[in-house]
């Protein structure tokens, strides 16, 4: 993106050197924009959305971003104090308190190892304020880490244009599976840089709506304590859980890395970064947390201060940048999960809708037969990716929005170059015909 007044004006020199490199790039949210103006089917929004009756008996049919009830009766019930106050540092200690025993929760095969090697979770303005302090926390400008080809594009804003850090990446899919061996390689080819490697992964992943297999999970802990005793190095994961729990297939990994990794060796560190967007499907909450796992043989007495004093380095952060997060969407969140089941109930229903439109969408995407167009798997999350071929990605966009109303993310970049389907904000009814617009703007185009 040029600046060409900033330039013109003589004010580009008085910026920074990361003021002078940051920009929006013309990616989600200005085809998000486009989608909301002039399609007819908007496939681009990743939020869960729908007529609420899909949701909630009684419901209207007008189309709603979708919610759990109680959150929304809730609202009536907060104190004054939980409306006007500041929150602590490190977040209100009821949610925190809730936020834990979620996680132990939804982990709960790995419970026991948890309790003494997690971190209490410290709370941050969302999952992309986690990513940046993570990022801040452990990274140097210049420095290299690795994650995968398709990512998430805040990613970028946050690792490079904002802090100057350099990302190796690895292809997500081999043969159709996790690419475990890539991964593993990527690692290993940055380890001569520092004292540490570093691993962002995202599962499942935006934009491709992928989990691995329960199997593939256990190779990747296997490969990640490779890279620590061949390196020699301090290995830290950091783990984007935002679409934990949002899981279509039985044979797929149900929940987080996070309890599989923790503890698994002695130089290995796991962050855990996650939030209420989506898991409490409360979007403009703004809650996300920070959540460590500790490595493998720390003696019991010295990891509780060790944990302490990680939280103490993200309040500290968090104190120099945003301060606290706001109080009554953390008051809200504590309340909603302290009624568990009944949360999950409501949310199941969320969860039930999205499965059927996945389930719509994966029929019509195997009947798709194109040599232009290669769907790529998907099991997971709010979101299904094309590859395209000969095509570019934004020209295939236009012309879809243009000619058949029908709005898609184009994803470009090294090694990338496809749509994402955003099937969270797509009714079931009409994702058939979003699959038959792709096929004929392929043919369009491939004239």
């Amino acid at each position: 993106m040029e600046f060409k007044a900033l330039e013109k004006s003589g004010l580009w020199e008085a910026l920074s050197a990361v003021g002078k490199r940051c920009y929006l790039p013309p990616g989600i949210l200005s085809w998000s924009a486009r989608g909301r103006e002039e399609a007819e089917i908007n496939a681009t929004l990743g939020t869960a959305r729908g007529p609420e009756k899909e949701i909630i008996a009684h419901g209207r049919d007008e189309a709603v971003t979708f919610y759990l009830p109680r959150l929304r009766n809730y609202f009536r019930e907060l104190e004054p104090d939980d409306i006007v106050a500041y929150a602590p540092l490190a977040g209100l200690p009821q949610f925190r308190a809730a936020w834990r025993e979620w996680t132990l929760y939804k982990l709960s095969a790995d419970a026991d190892k948890l309790a003494s090697l997690m971190s209490q979770p410290v709370v941050v303005p969302g999952i992309s304020a986690a990513l940046f302090v993570a990022a801040r926390l452990f990274l140097d400008e210049g420095e290299k880490f690795v994650t995968t080809d398709l990512r998430w594009e805040n990613a970028d804003n946050i690792f490079c244009r904002h802090l100057g850090t350099q990302i190796v990446p690895f292809a997500l899919f081999e043969r159709g599976k996790f690419n475990t061996q890539g991964m593993k390689e990527a690692l290993l080819s940055i380890s001569g840089q520092g004292e540490k490697v570093l691993l962002l992964l995202n599962l499942p992943n935006n934009p491709a709506g992928f989990s691995p297999l329960e199997s593939e999970a256990q190779q990747i802990k296997k490969a990640l304590a490779e890279v620590a005793e061949k390196s020699g190095k301090w290995v830290v994961v950091l783990l984007d859980d935002a679409y934990e729990g949002y899981v279509y297939e039985e044979a797929c990994l149900r929940s987080s890395l996070f309890g599989l990794l923790t503890g698994t060796h002695p130089r290995l560190l796991v962050a855990k970064l996650d939030g209420a967007s989506k898991e409490l499907l409360f979007y403009g909450g703004r809650v996300g947390a920070v959540t460590f796992g500790l490595p493998q043989g720390l003696a019991e007495e010295i990891a509780p201060a060790v944990n302490s004093e990680l939280e103490a380095k993200v309040a500290a952060l968090a104190r120099s940048t945003f301060s606290s997060t706001p109080r009554a969407p953390q008051a809200l969140a504590a309340r909603v999960l302290e009624a568990r089941e009944d949360f999950l109930k409501e949310r199941q229903a969320v969860i039930e809708v999205l499965k059927g439109r996945y389930l719509t969408l994966k029929e019509h995407l195997q009947h798709l037969k194109s040599s232009t167009l290669r769907p790529l798997p998907f099991n997971s999350g709010f979101f299904a990716f094309l590859n395209l071929q000969g095509i570019r990605a934004s020209d295939f966009a236009e012309h879809l929005i243009t000619k058949y109303k029908v709005a898609v993310i184009p994803w470009e970049g090294p090694g990338v170059n496809g749509i994402r389907i955003a099937f969270c904000a797509v009714e079931a009814e009409s994702l058939p015909k979003v699959v038959e617009c792709i096929s004929e703007a392929a043919d369009d185009l491939s004239r």
